[in-house]
């Protein structure tokens, strides 16, 4: 039984269809997007469409779909115009899909599949607590244990953009990393190959090249560099670089913000230029 876990493609189209050439190749059993199809990328509505259509991918429910879904439950993030701000994002994600996103908001959270002998493979965007309650590379064992409990066999979760495998107990944690936006130093689209063979699990990341500049382009085109706030200035240097800036912004910069000691955009643009990034052009 061979089975595929992608996650966390946020709107990346052209990483996703270099993906999913490979699958065709490899020929899973079971095709599964962990989450976070949607949203901080410039094709959110084209990914969405693209997983949609292929017949027999399975799609959970990640954290920035509930983003986008919170907007067309009324979540009250406009009674706070500065909050509203920073998460603008979602909402302009909201606007591409027309909001249109009961079929978001239908997506599960958890799958599981069964290897011949009953083991479980369980799928979780981040851990069983939440969907943004991340499992690290070097989290404590002691950790893990509260985020996958009860523990399967395989526990595959996504969320952090890095990729890993390692064992816990008799877990086998694999974080399949990102599709769209890897944020492990490593620009390639990354997934998850997990295996049931002569009796037991395996698994392996997979790092595949794609075009990039038409990405980059599609940033531009799509008007997201213009449209979707300054927060996805610091989302596009993240993609560009593979490796954090918005939550190392958000540290130094969001309480400030929210309390309206200084201007999102002065923040963003105060931001960049410390770390020596210029604003994207759009």
């Amino acid at each position: 039984m061979k089975i595929a876990v992608l996650s966390d493609i946020h709107g990346n189209l052209p990483a996703l269809e270099a993906v999913a050439e490979h699958l065709t190749a490899w020929r899973p059993d079971h095709v599964v997007v962990n989450g976070d199809t949607v949203n901080r990328g410039p094709s959110s509505l084209a990914a969405w469409e693209f997983v949609q259509a292929q017949p027999s991918w399975q799609l959970l429910k990640g954290n920035h779909e509930a983003y986008v879904i919170g907007h067309g439950n009324g979540n009250g993030e406009e009674q706070n115009g500065r909050l509203f701000a920073i998460n603008y994002m979602s909402y302009w994600t909201y606007l591409q899909h027309r909001g249109e996103v009961e079929e978001l908001a239908q997506l599960t959270d958890s799958l599981s599949l069964f290897a011949p002998d009953g083991s479980e493979l369980r799928l979780r965007h981040a851990s069983m607590k939440n969907n943004r309650d991340g499992i690290w590379p070097d989290s404590a064992d002691e950790a893990v244990r509260v985020q996958i409990a009860p523990p399967p066999a395989v526990f595959a979760t996504a969320h952090i953009h890095w990729p890993f495998v390692r064992q816990v107990d008799q877990t086998l944690v694999v974080n399949s990393g990102s599709v769209g936006t890897p944020a492990d130093g490593d620009f390639r689209a990354s997934y998850a190959q997990i295996e049931w063979r002569s009796g037991e699990w395996t698994a392996r990341i997979i790092r595949l090249p794609y075009d990039r500049a038409c990405t980059r382009q599609d940033y531009a085109d799509s008007g997201f560099l213009a449209e979707a706030g300054p927060v996805g200035w610091l989302v596009f240097h993240e993609w560009w670089l593979a490796d954090g800036v918005v939550y190392p912004w958000l540290a130094r910069y969001y309480e400030a913000v929210l309390a309206g000691e200084i201007a999102l955009e002065t923040a963003v643009t105060n931001y960049l230029s410390e770390q020596g990034l210029s604003l994207p052009r759009f």
